[in-house]
């Protein structure tokens, strides 16, 4: 039998942590989830959860942005040409990850309804969730602006991209609070019809 290096050791860990956490915050919520609960599944110590994240709002997040990470990318039948078609797949891959109204309060469809709360929580986590939001808009403006370069030289599409990023996070919390209100087609068509807004946005220049 083959002895574990510690490095290796400590990676099993976490991803047998990282499972088990997974399995307790789909059936039991994130607020109901009990750290203790969570080494039980593991198969560890209470000590060995710890070692690995320092507490139940990280091991949140990174159940979330492992999710996240493994998620199936489903590519575009045809490549966007437009920015309008690119919002409209970037709205679809969104809305294929929403929950539905027949999902139940616990299905790991919902994991992800606790996270706005626990970031506006601790402000620790607000400032690096705004700056990952910022950046997730620059790229997709950047991403748009190769299909249409904008009409002016210091021209940009970074605002349409934070648009249509509000609208899909406010899709997302809605359909966890108000299962049944959120229509994906028309979350949609709403992304689609926002390349067609002119929002004067500027690259910003330093005075001289």
């Amino acid at each position: 039998m083959v002895r574990l290096t510690r490095a290796q050791t400590q990676e099993r860990n976490r991803a047998k942590v990282l499972a088990a956490a997974k399995e307790e915050f789909a059936e039991r919520g994130y607020r109901d989830a009990k750290i203790d609960d969570i080494a039980d599944r593991a198969e560890l110590t209470r000590g060995a959860v710890y070692s690995n994240f320092p507490g139940k709002r990280a091991l949140y997040f990174a159940v979330l942005a492992d999710l996240a990470e493994h998620a199936p990318v489903r590519p575009p039948d045809e490549p966007a040409l437009t920015v309008r078609e690119a919002l409209g797949e970037v709205a679809r891959a969104w809305v294929t990850r929403l929950p539905l109204v027949t999902d139940g309060e616990h299905e790991p469809s919902r994991l992800g309804m606790h996270l706005l709360p626990e970031i506006l929580a601790d402000e620790a986590t607000r400032k690096p969730y705004a700056q990952l939001m910022r950046l997730n808009a620059i790229l997709l403006g950047l991403a748009m602006e190769r299909l249409r370069p904008p009409r002016e030289p210091d021209g940009r599409l970074v605002r349409l991209a934070e648009s249509a990023l509000t609208v899909l996070q406010g899709a997302a919390q809605l359909s966890a609070a108000a299962p049944g209100f959120v229509d994906p087609f028309n979350v949609i068509r709403t992304c689609e019809q926002l390349a067609g807004l002119d929002l004067d946005d500027r690259w910003f220049q330093a005075p001289p």
